[in-house]
């Protein structure tokens, strides 16, 4: 009873100061949706894991150069000959790939569009475990080649295909360049980005300025 006797106060209390009531619940509504979003980053980033086998295992390596002030985020992204060199004289890591996200446009269609589009070493899905849900990976040596091969994520193979199997083979121009569309697949390492790319021309532009 002593608490329905204090709802019917604060409710009394409330519609005596309508002005008092307005604020108190927009400073409820505000406080409610910024733990909301603060939780939903937390949960994304920190609590939920990558979708990978051993995904605990996974690192992101960066370059820092001690006699310089660190740039915002204190990330450096690694130089082409860098990687190449750490990733000849490994001992430490099962395995190091690269890839850097790149937003292309997309041209040859009725309406061209703008895509977020990632150069990829061939060997990034083997290491991730990433499998074909039909047609294929990159091949081992296709970042050395000079043919552009396309893997489509599961979400630009709808949106552009309309999950039409008969999109693989085919060509999309990314760049003014074009890619033959290898294979599509549902997981999206990161998720933002649609098309993957590979080839010779690919690999000097993921590991322009990349990330492994």
């Amino acid at each position: 009873m002593s608490l329905l006797r204090n709802l019917r106060h604060a409710v009394r209390t409330l519609l005596r100061s309508p002005a008092y009531a307005l604020t108190c619940i927009v400073i409820l509504a505000l406080g409610i949706g910024a733990n909301t979003a603060i939780f939903s980053v937390v949960h994304s980033v920190i609590l939920t894991s990558l979708p990978y086998p051993d995904a605990s295992r996974l690192v992101f390596v960066w370059e820092r150069f001690p006699n310089m002030p660190d740039p915002p985020g204190g990330r450096i992204q690694v130089a082409r000959k860098n990687y190449l060199e750490w990733k000849r004289q490994n001992t430490v890591f099962s395995d190091m790939a690269a890839f850097r996200d790149m937003p292309l446009d997309e041209t040859g269609i009725d309406q061209p569009q703008r895509v977020s589009t990632g150069f990829a070493s061939a060997n990034l899905f083997p290491m991730l475990d990433v499998r074909a849900r039909f047609g294929r990976l990159f091949n081992a040596d296709e970042d050395r080649k000079d043919d552009h091969v396309a893997v489509l994520t599961d979400k630009y193979f709808e949106h552009r295909f309309h999950r039409d199997s008969a999109a693989l083979g085919k060509s999309i121009i990314l760049g003014g360049a074009a890619y033959t569309a290898a294979m599509c697949r549902c997981a999206e390492p990161p998720a933002s980005i649609a098309p993957w790319l590979c080839g010779k021309s690919s690999r000097a532009q993921a590991l322009r300025n990349l990330r492994f």
